[in-house]
């Protein structure tokens, strides 16, 4: 997935994959990062906040997007960058505490950054978001 989000990133290593928008979808992307995370050689501690920022981000376009879920992870010199595309362009938000949006909290607790970025054609129509965080080791 190419987005702004990546610019100025050297990538070391880059995994995507896309997911129809089911419960299985996070599973399976939970999996997907655990896996990349071993095979590139890193801590446990830190793959399991990879794991858990993953499980959101995911967890959040199968719940409120509803649509095919692209994931990408890319390493880079001290960190890992973590996008989750949809393709409903209504915007990522923290929510109050008894609502939606508590796992967005997660991810900022977590996350060095991250945010919200729509993505638009040439002609300025919507055709959704990518959701991303950075994470430094």
């Amino acid at each position: 997935m190419r987005s702004s989000v990546f610019d100025g990133v050297y990538p070391l290593s880059q995994v995507s994959a896309a997911y129809a928008p089911t419960p299985d979808a996070v599973r399976h992307a939970r999996a997907l990062s655990v896996d990349t995370c071993r095979a590139w050689h890193l801590s446990e501690a830190f793959a399991g906040l990879v794991e858990l920022v993953v499980s959101e981000l995911v967890g959040n376009s199968v719940r409120h997007a509803w649509t095919r879920v692209d994931v990408t992870l890319v390493r880079s010199p001290g960190r890992v960058n973590i996008a989750v595309r949809d393709y409903v362009s209504a915007p990522a938000h923290i929510g109050g505490p008894g609502g939606d949006g508590r796992g967005l909290l997660i991810v900022d607790a977590v996350a060095t950054h991250w945010g919200c970025t729509p993505i638009e054609t040439p002609t300025g129509r919507g055709v959704g978001k990518v959701t991303w965080a950075t994470l430094t080791a």
